[in-house]
């Protein structure tokens, strides 16, 4: 690197509308879209197909190639990130790479970060790597779940503490949610099989009409214990577990470490079979 004085300006939505000033990082950035960028075009490109073909065959073909396609690039950015670990554009480079995952694998971005030199980890691209990295740690299966206290729905102050000693799933929906209510019937479900069994749920609403609030609770059948503070996704438990997205739930355990997240559909029924005998 030496000392080159090096500013970046870019988008991870758009890399070529990038201005680099700094030989060095000016020299990386055109490696990058020489040897990487074509490949993540190829990426998206296959997924629009899949997404839009009119057979299943044809998705299978182009799931097939989009497959092949996206091995080939995230091997390449593993390579340029090895060979670039001290230079600036890295961090840019990894922040896109993250963008462009629909997994958005926190783990894989960890692993990645980790290699890069103290030379590429101060720019505003890192700064961000690091909160996604930290906001992934929380709320993360095998760490003991974060107490809280909300008002409920006739104005009682409720603690996760209360129900220590038993499997608790924390469950963040809204009314507004129609991923959320589509869910409940599932939920509601699950509920009734476990609830004489040790098990119960708290729903952490991100409503902000309480009216809304209440009419679903009473619509869906509900009948678990409910807070909120009626501040949307401000919601104060949802900040403190870095809620970005509802559906979203949480599975403790009477010790009340988190044992099982993000369980929806036939996964919530296998995980509640599996913990609460």
């Amino acid at each position: 690197m030496g000392n080159d004085q090096i500013t970046i300006s870019a988008s991870t939505a758009d890399l070529q509308d990038v201005t680099i000033t700094g030989s060095s990082s000016h020299a990386d950035y055109e490696e990058f879209l020489y040897e990487i960028k074509p490949l993540s075009d190829f990426v998206n490109y296959y997924r629009t197909q899949m997404q839009q073909a009119g057979t299943k065959s044809a998705q299978d073909s182009f799931a097939i190639m989009l497959n092949t396609s996206y091995n080939i690039y995230q091997t390449s950015i593993d390579r340029f990130l090895s060979r670039r670990n001290s230079s600036p554009v890295a961090s840019l480079i990894l922040a896109y790479s993250y963008d462009m995952d629909p997994n958005k694998d926190a783990k894989l971005l960890e692993k990645r970060f980790n290699i890069l030199q103290s030379a590429a980890t101060t720019s505003r691209y890192a700064s961000g790597i690091k909160q996604v990295i930290e906001s992934a740690k929380v709320g993360a299966v095998g760490t003991q779940a974060m107490d809280f206290t909300q008002t409920d729905t006739i104005g009682k102050q409720v603690s996760l503490a209360q129900f220590k000693g038993k499997y608790v799933l924390i469950d963040f929906w809204a009314s507004w949610c129609g991923p959320c209510r589509k869910e409940n019937p599932n939920v509601v479900s699950a509920y009734n099989q476990f609830k004489n069994k040790n098990f119960t749920i708290i729903g952490v609403s991100l409503d902000q009409d309480k009216n809304s609030w209440l009419q679903a609770i009473h619509k869906d059948q509900l009948t678990w214990t409910h807070i909120s503070d009626l501040q949307y996704f401000s919601n104060a438990v949802a900040q403190l577990y870095r809620v970005q997205s509802i559906p979203k739930n949480f599975l403790i355990d009477p010790n009340g470490t988190i044992i099982a997240r993000d369980l929806r559909g036939p996964a919530l029924l296998a995980a509640l079979q599996q913990f609460v005998k």
